[in-house]
């Protein structure tokens, strides 16, 4: 680990525990608490600010809905407002943790139709989502 990023980390989680604060989730906010750690433990120097890091991190865990019934999906601007951060930065973030993470983008409802559709007329892959 860079020695910079036990700082990073430290201040990023701030950012953290100050939105989960406002609005509350137990889940993601273990989970960004998680991505965080994965983020720091890097032998680089984490490049940004901690600010846009978290709400990246907390942007990307809300634009994944945990449950398909889940619905306390918040606006993009919220974000932006609780980071002190603009909305374009934190959704840069949000895909820069992606890559970092390796976590895969969620796919969009039109998308899974479109999969679904493909996959009755038999095109693409047998283990498309069904």
């Amino acid at each position: 680990m860079h020695k910079d990023n036990v700082a990073f980390r430290a201040d990023a989680q701030k950012c953290l525990d100050s939105f989960y604060k406002q609005f509350p989730h137990a889940d993601r906010e273990r989970r960004a608490a998680t991505c965080l750690r994965f983020l720091a433990s890097s032998d680089a120097l984490i490049p940004g600010k901690p600010e846009e890091w978290a709400g990246g991190v907390a942007y990307m865990l809300d634009s994944a809905p945990l449950q398909p019934e889940d619905e306390s999906a918040m606006v993009d601007g919220h974000f932006a407002k609780a980071f002190g951060v603009t909305v374009y930065k934190v959704k840069k973030y949000a895909e820069k943790a992606r890559l970092e993470l390796d976590v895969l983008p969620v796919p969009t409802r039109e998308g899974i139709e479109y999969a679904k559709r493909l996959a009755e007329r038999g095109v693409g892959s047998k283990n498309r989502v069904r």
